[in-house]
């Protein structure tokens, strides 16, 4: 093929819109040439300013529903028998307001107040990072007197409940953080008369 024929067919492919990025063209006897004019133009997104990958997939990104995000939203934690040790129930509402209350025996002692700022945020946190139906009960039988936690999550009209055994919450690094801010709550509400 001659330079003169192979310079058409290249012009040909040019026109007919083919790409030649990347590829050279031989023209005479041991010369390589780039067609720079034949490359397809470069599309920039002037919002992100960065080159787009065409040939990568685009996937819609879904953003995790907010946790505790409005007053109709509520989370309430129950461990222990009324009957037995005592009850604590603690409960807490998307803009902060907080209850925390000891039954036994007959008789209820009951906090109302708000839950501070940071810890109401580190309920959401955990709440989000480790949703309460993703921990998976124990496979075994309580140890005698151990009592059972109850969780209960309201957010966005959905209600999610869990029931684990309460020694969990120290073979469950995340559990026992969220534990643990539930109990600052309950300590902060009440004045520091219900701890557990």
């Amino acid at each position: 093929m001659t330079a003169a024929s192979l310079h058409t067919l290249l012009l040909a492919l040019v026109a007919c819109g083919t790409s030649v990025q990347g590829s050279a063209t031989q023209v005479g006897s041991g010369s390589a040439v780039r067609d720079e004019a034949g490359l397809p133009p470069t599309r920039h997104d002037a919002t992100r300013g960065k080159i787009q990958d065409t040939t990568q997939e685009t996937k819609p990104v879904t953003a995790a529903a907010t946790v505790l995000a409005s007053a109709n939203d509520s989370f309430e934690y129950k461990v222990g028998n009324p009957s037995f040790h005592g009850r604590t129930i603690v409960r807490v509402t998307g803009d902060g307001k907080a209850e925390a209350s000891f039954e036994r025996g007959g008789k209820t002692q009951s906090y109302h107040g708000t839950a501070p700022a940071a810890k109401l945020k580190a309920l959401r946190d955990s709440l989000t990072k480790h949703p309460i139906d993703s921990y998976k009960p124990a496979k075994r039988n309580p140890v005698p007197d151990e009592a059972t936690m109850e969780f209960t999550l309201v957010t966005g009209g959905a209600r999610t409940e869990a029931k684990l055994l309460d020694n969990e919450r120290h073979e469950i690094d995340a559990l026992g953080e969220l534990v643990d801010v539930i109990q600052e709550i309950a300590s902060k509400v009440s004045g520091g008369k219900i701890e557990y």
